[in-house]
């Protein structure tokens, strides 16, 4: 079974059309250069030099005025290959092989089909184009590249870099502010006396605020401090609801132990649960957070509490925002030593609260609940103004510790000791 293509061409270089008969042509057509192949048009080129080459050009319709369908003979002869097309008979089971040529066509710019054609064709050159590169170019390019795929140690670096650096906005500012109007007159204003702030008493950033003229120790910190009255309305029931189940199903649940046994009888009391699960949601974020100084968004997406409660820790101990430091980073929120130790102080502060009766705080449960050493959570306990002593033998077995910081009273300020050697460099 013989196979015959014959296509319509047009020699370019004879000026007349004519139809060649060919055993086999294949043409490779990619990035979909038509749609309609049957009504594309070849023509055949040939190259200047005066070889015996040719190339092969395919239009339909329109021409465009900036692009060519340029093809070239696929030449693997010296790959030692060529390539056939085979013909099989799928009545006799014959198969025919034919020689092939292959024409791979691309999409070329004008300029290079004409200096493919004739050699003393010169490709226009528009000197109106300014191709200049500027360090400030290249600066911004590299800060890019930094940004995208540098180390967390650069990324670092530039971003301070880049905070210092004073910008144009920056020098208007200032311009419109310190240098506004060169005739300005200062007219009297009543200015309040500020107090002077060594008289003045400095209140902790850690500690909760205390009533300093509480009498009893159940007048010293207030429920105010962590919840407001309108919050506690608000979410109450939805508390209540949490934390109404046995023991074992809301251990299993991850409510601590320790909050348990402080939950008392909530039936008669329902705003008591909105502080107990207050103090679980605090207990669960100080644990995360106690060998870091980062919290990831993810795992504060995953915590299972109310929103008022996770809305409230974010406004008393994690006002930032979740950012990450490069494209590869997770989004996560920086924290400091200072905002864990406020944390801490408020959960040891709400769960003496919540005792009512005693007023008390067993040392080595909660040392170990929250991961921390018992020293520590015995010098922040004697910062709220407890007294630390230690525990009876019924107490012993009761609360499983030695020690119990017993609130007594509002928090001392601190006593500084000045020591130094007062005779050194005096003469005799």
């Amino acid at each position: 079974m013989e196979c015959a293509a014959v296509s319509p061409a047009e020699n370019i270089t004879g000026g007349m059309p004519v139809d060649f008969k060919t055993t086999g042509v294949v043409a490779r057509l990619t990035n979909n250069m038509a749609a309609d192949v049957q009504s594309l048009i070849f023509q055949r080129h040939r190259v200047a030099n005066g070889t015996a080459g040719y190339v092969y050009t395919a239009r339909n319709g329109l021409a465009s005025e900036k692009v060519v369908r340029l093809g070239r003979e696929e030449c693997s002869e010296g790959e030692g290959c060529d390539y056939a097309i085979a013909v099989i008979n799928r009545r006799t089971g014959k198969t025919d092989y034919l020689p092939t040529k292959l024409i791979c066509f691309e999409n070329v710019p004008v300029s290079d089909f004409q200096t493919i054609l004739d050699t003393g064709y010169k490709r226009k050159v528009d000197y109106s184009i300014d191709n200049t590169i500027s360090r400030e170019s290249w600066a911004d390019k590299r800060r890019a590249l930094t940004h995208d795929f540098g180390s967390v140690k650069r990324v670092k670096i530039q971003d301070a870099a880049n905070r210092r650096q004073i910008k144009d906005e920056t020098l208007s500012v200032m311009l419109n502010s310190a240098f506004a109007s060169a005739n300005m007159k200062k007219e009297g204003e009543t200015v309040e006396k500020s107090e002077i702030s060594l008289l003045t008493k400095a209140e902790s950033s850690v500690l909760p605020k205390a009533n300093m003229d509480g009498k009893s120790p159940r007048e010293v910190y207030l429920f105010s401090n962590f919840l407001s009255d309108a919050e506690v309305i608000t979410f109450k029931s939805e508390a209540f609801d949490h934390l109404n189940d046995s023991r074992k199903n809301l251990v299993a649940n991850g409510l601590s132990p320790l909050v348990y046994n402080l939950i008392g009888n909530i039936s008669t009391n329902t705003e008591r649960t909105c502080y107990l699960l207050l103090l679980d949601a605090m207990i669960h974020c100080y644990k995360i957070l106690a060998k870091r100084r980062f919290l990831l968004q993810d795992e504060w997406m995953q915590l299972q509490y109310p929103v008022t409660v996770l809305s409230k820790i974010r406004e008393l101990f994690l006002p930032g925002e979740f950012v990450s430091e490069n494209n590869r980073s997770k989004q996560k929120l920086a924290v400091n030593v200072m905002t864990k130790d406020r944390l801490l102080a408020h959960i040891l502060c709400l769960a003496i609260l919540l005792d009512y009766e005693n007023m008390t705080l067993p040392i080595t449960p909660w040392a170990k609940e929250l991961g921390t050493g018992e020293p520590k959570i015995t010098k922040i306990a004697a910062a709220l103004g407890c007294n630390i002593s230690a525990a009876t033998a019924s107490e012993g077995v009761r609360l499983g510790t030695i020690r119990i910081a017993r609130l007594v009273g509002p928090p001392q300020p601190s006593k500084r000791r000045f020591s130094g050697r007062t005779s050194a460099g005096r003469g005799r």
